[in-house]
């Protein structure tokens, strides 16, 4: 996996790299269980490395996926990344008070999230 660094963008590009190159787990297929954000790293990002994933730069699946279909494919190159979050509420099997969950992120529940459901159900 290509990490988010300059560096490493502008010599992909520099081979002659374009399109969106993706780096991200798959989505669950059931979306009670997890929210997925997403990251999309071009050379116009503001911080890299483990700085560029931040709130400010998590997309919601869709607005991910307005990104993804108005970038110009031909002229640049993105890296995405995606990280999951397990969502809260009884229609999920995550009992939050187990030692794995300790200083995890959680998303809310699927009929709570606020952002724009996508065709396949995901938020």
């Amino acid at each position: 996996m290509l990490q988010p660094h300059f560096e490493v963008i502008q010599r992909e590009k520099a081979r002659g790299k374009r399109g969106v190159s993706y780096y991200g787990r798959f989505l669950h297929p059931n979306p009670k269980f997890w929210k997925y954000y997403f990251y999309f790293f071009t050379d116009a990002a503001e911080k890299e490395g483990e700085d560029f994933f931040c709130v400010e730069n998590r997309l919601c699946i869709s607005s991910y996926k307005k990104r993804v279909a108005t970038f110009d494919r031909e002229e640049d190159l993105a890296f995405v990344y995606n990280q999951r979050h397990p969502r809260r509420g009884s229609e999920t099997p995550f009992d939050e008070s187990h030692e794995r969950w300790e200083d995890v992120e959680w998303a809310p529940p699927l009929n709570e999230d606020p952002d724009p459901k996508v065709e396949e159900g995901f938020r």
